[in-house]
């Protein structure tokens, strides 16, 4: 017996909803005659009798009510794969996934996920938590469209387009020592200090493994919430270093300082990473997370 057909399908649950074979003929674009001999020809293949024949009036049988249950399902969803099809097609992606390599971004990539949103009202953007920390790893494995990340890639297929640059500010107590120095901060500054940091890993990291490269402080606490961070330094349990924007909305509300760092991998440049080039809608999310900053 030959696989059944989506045609097949379509056939007999046009002529269940129609209620005969003239009036599904005419929707299908097909002679009486030749959709009874379709019919007849795949009751044959099938060994199963579709429909019982009481006088003109086609009954459907027990085989047919379940052919058509199977219809009412299948159908929907292969016109809506046809309609994804067609968007793709056209370049309208409807879903850009996006992840970040840092829980600090997540202060403005929402604002600028729903400012995109209201502009591009058929485009759902969707940021992806789990991927935070290793979206390069989800977008290779075709599980993001864009990943936000603070270094260039070492896989060089992806497309990379620099977005804005981070100026690192230390973030002290208002009454801690560094808060009276007129001087920028030194690495050596801070190995008597009691340092907090996000919760991401030190190799390769612009601050815990570049900027501290010869100069490590006394401890290292990681949290990864900014927030937490902040309540840290403003309890007097530590001081830390971030991007001067991530700090700046907490400035009035905490006991809290930044001062200026001096020497090198002070600024932190931030990338966005996707598998392809051609596609507009990722374009422009790219372009108005560039206008943002």
């Amino acid at each position: 017996m030959n696989n059944f057909s989506l045609q097949q399908l379509q056939t007999v649950e046009k002529i269940v909803t129609e209620g005969s074979i003239t009036k599904a003929a005419a929707q299908l674009y097909l002679t009486q005659p030749a959709l009874s001999h379709q019919i007849r020809d795949l009751e044959k293949r099938l060994g199963l009798k579709l429909f019982d024949r009481v006088g003109k009036k086609l009954v459907p049988t027990e085989v047919c009510r379940q052919i058509v249950k199977t219809a009412h399902s299948v159908l929907p969803q292969i016109d809506e794969l046809n309609r994804q099809m067609q968007i793709f097609k056209t370049g309208k992606n409807q879903v850009i996934r996006l992840s970040t390599e840092c829980y600090t971004c997540y202060h403005w990539l929402p604002k600028i996920a729903q400012r995109f949103k209201e502009n591009n009202r058929d485009i759902e953007v969707r940021i992806v938590v789990e991927a935070t920390q290793q979206p390069l790893l989800f977008l290779e494995r075709g599980e993001l469209d864009v990943a936000i990340i603070s270094s260039q890639p070492a896989n060089k297929n992806l497309f990379v387009t620099a977005l804005f640059e981070d100026k690192m500010v230390a973030v002290v107590p208002a009454n801690h020592r560094f808060a009276q120095m007129s001087k920028p901060l030194k690495p050596e500054d801070f190995t008597d200090e009691n340092f907090i940091y996000y919760n991401v890993p030190d190799n390769g990291n612009l601050i815990l493994d570049n900027y501290f490269a010869g100069a490590k402080p006394r401890r290292i606490q990681k949290f990864q919430l900014t927030e937490a961070i902040i309540e840290m330094v403003a309890a007097e349990m530590g001081v830390s270093i971030m991007a001067e924007w991530a700090v700046k909305p907490y400035l009035k509300k905490q006991k809290i300082k930044v001062c200026p760092l001096a020497g090198e991998n002070t600024a932190k440049t931030w990338f966005a990473a996707t598998l392809s080039e051609q596609n507009q809608n990722l374009n422009h999310f790219v372009q108005a997370v560039k206008n943002r900053f």
